[in-house]
């Protein structure tokens, strides 16, 4: 398991998931999950086109928080991600950044 900056209690997760890391990006710290996957999940990745038979509440191998600088969670997505899930994160920070709308810190 990673270390995080901020308060982390690895009970606070479902059995499976683990921190892989956290790192600041524009302000804002990510973490990164990994997790087992649901069977749902699992089922669709075994098809060609699997991503698009997800319907959005399938649990998948990654995960991700986004914290404010004060280590308050405020965005989170542990569904449907194969992967690193760290780039959905980025571009969710960059979204908002570029709407000129932030988060409190």
């Amino acid at each position: 398991m990673s270390d995080s900056k901020f308060e982390f209690n690895q009970d606070d997760y479902l059995k499976g998931t683990v921190l892989l890391r956290e790192y600041e990006y524009k302000g804002y710290f990510i973490r990164e999950f990994e997790q087992e996957p649901c069977e749902q999940w699992k089922k669709c990745m075994q098809e060609e086109d699997g991503y698009d038979l997800l319907t959005g509440g399938e649990r998948g191998e990654g995960g991700y928080e986004i914290l404010n600088s004060n280590g308050k969670i405020i965005e989170e997505d542990f569904q449907g991600m194969g992967g690193s899930a760290t780039c959905n994160a980025e571009n969710e920070i960059d979204h908002l950044t570029k709407s000129g709308w932030m988060y409190e810190n």
